[in-house]
């Protein structure tokens, strides 16, 4: 782990640890097979449970975009439908962006 320093009295972790750091702090690591349930309603549920209170969700919701990550499972608390349409909506504004620049 890298220490960033910041003007408070203690040093604080890199806000932005490598993949296999925020993983292992996930809160499907226990369970990770309960993260991907067939499509059932009640398993979509509880994966997405599992998901809310999870301290690293922005950060695996910025992989599975950033891998394009919209086929299976639970990841951040989204289907893959719903990452889906976060992945589309995401390159839409990204085209706007660099078409306005």
């Amino acid at each position: 782990m890298t220490i960033r320093h910041t003007n408070f009295r203690r040093a604080t972790p890199n806000p932005a640890p490598a993949a296999s750091t925020w993983r292992a702090r996930g809160a499907c690591r226990d369970d990770p097979d309960a993260m991907f349930p067939d499509g059932n309603k009640e398993g979509i549920a509880a994966a997405k449970e599992v998901c809310g209170p999870c301290p690293v969700r922005r950060q695996c919701l910025r992989d599975a975009i950033e891998t394009r990550d919209t086929q299976w499972g639970i990841r951040a608390g989204l289907t893959p439908q719903e990452r889906n349409a976060v992945v589309k909506e995401v390159a839409r504004r990204r085209a706007k962006t660099e078409a306005v620049v």
